[in-house]
């Protein structure tokens, strides 16, 4: 299997609320092989996502996706706290000149079931504090 194990942290709001409540979510990535990883160009992802008051520490399943060069993509669903089916949305653009910028931050959207856009999210990842346990977590 190949996979490795991440955590963003950030915030979210609903409608066009700032972006002020906290979020977070942690994924394990896995593909069966590295041949499965290259043919389809995505992942499976399984975890949790927190977003107080909305979706407090909810199961999350969907993809990790790699659909060109440069666009990484996370697409997820989860249950919010009244049991309805949502999603999160977002993509990393990649670009060499903002590396680690590009890298570390992802803006998303919260979704409902119909593709209906409830909110916005922004996450980032903590390179001082989990890049350790992130390269640790990486299986080939």
């Amino acid at each position: 299997m190949v996979g490795f194990r991440e955590t963003m942290t950030g915030g979210y709001g609903l409608g066009d609320d700032d972006v002020g409540a906290p979020l977070s979510f942690t994924v394990s990535a896995h593909a069966p092989t590295l041949g499965a990883l290259v043919r389809r160009r995505s992942l499976e992802l399984a975890g949790e996502l927190h977003a107080a008051g909305f979706a407090d520490h909810r199961p999350l399943r969907g993809e990790l996706s790699f659909p060109r060069p440069g666009i990484i993509r996370y697409d997820f669903g989860f249950p919010n706290n009244d049991g309805v089916a949502c999603r999160f949305f977002g993509e990393k653009r990649v670009r060499l000149l903002h590396l680690l910028r590009t890298m570390t931050e992802l803006d998303g959207d919260l979704r409902d079931a119909s593709g209906r856009r409830l909110g916005r999210a922004r996450v980032r990842f903590d390179i001082r504090n989990d890049l350790g346990r992130f390269l640790r977590s990486f299986s080939l």
